[in-house]
């Protein structure tokens, strides 16, 4: 038997299921989000919660938008961290990317937060050790006060991290971006604000009362 030939076969196989789990990842987060909306409207940031998301946290971001194309990132994984060399907690998502990438990601952003819409860009990070090729999911979210303010979110890679890379930037393929149909939500919160109506109780019409007479005796006439 051919131990040499046996050890590169595991290695191959231990390196694709590396990646089908980072694949999955994204799609694992969508698929989160959806259940929370139950098929309607935009979830609150207040839905999400984290033992619900065991295996994809490190992948995961959250974001809250602070200005017309501008958000920070208020949560993110350890992936997140080790693709860019950083801690990006705290920090705008923009200053993660490149500058000329930039003005492209604010209007991606925009989208995610005024259309609303979900948004997967392909994005690549430039490391010393060769470029690595990603996705970047966002999603809205509502926060307390009722506006698409936040976001759930993660990066992907299609590769291992080998050293940590410095800046990402947008790279050439298809961008998805599916709006989302607000109205039924909108119907949903007209609807539980509405009040029951009041019941109808049918009368029968009446004859109109006649004035009652009354007897007033004059004293001084007695």
């Amino acid at each position: 038997m051919d131990n040499t030939t046996s050890a590169t076969t595991a290695v191959v196989a231990l390196d694709s299921y590396r990646k089908a789990q980072r694949l999955q990842a994204l799609h694992r987060i969508e698929t989160y989000w959806h259940r929370l909306r139950g098929g309607c409207g935009i979830p609150r940031r207040s839905d999400v919660d984290p033992r619900d998301m065991r295996g994809v946290l490190d992948h995961t971001f959250i974001l809250e938008r602070i200005a017309p194309g501008v958000a920070r990132v208020r949560i993110a994984g350890q992936h997140i961290k080790a693709l860019t060399g950083q801690e990006a907690r705290g920090l705008p998502l923009s200053v993660l990317f490149e500058v000329p990438a930039r003005d492209a990601l604010a209007r991606q952003l925009e989208r995610v937060f005024s259309d609303p819409a979900i948004v997967c860009l392909p994005i690549v990070a430039d490391g010393p050790t060769g470029p690595v090729k990603a996705e970047m999911l966002m999603l809205p979210l509502m926060s307390e006060q009722g506006r698409v303010s936040r976001a759930l979110g993660g990066i992907s890679t299609f590769s291992e991290i080998r050293q940590a890379s410095r800046r990402l930037t947008l790279a050439r393929g298809e961008v998805r971006v599916d709006r989302i149909d607000t109205e039924r939500q909108l119907d949903h919160l007209v609807a539980s604000f509405a009040e029951d109506p009041a019941p109808f109780a049918h009368r029968t019409p009446s004859a109109p009362e006649r004035p009652a007479l009354h007897l007033v005796q004059d004293s001084a006439r007695s």
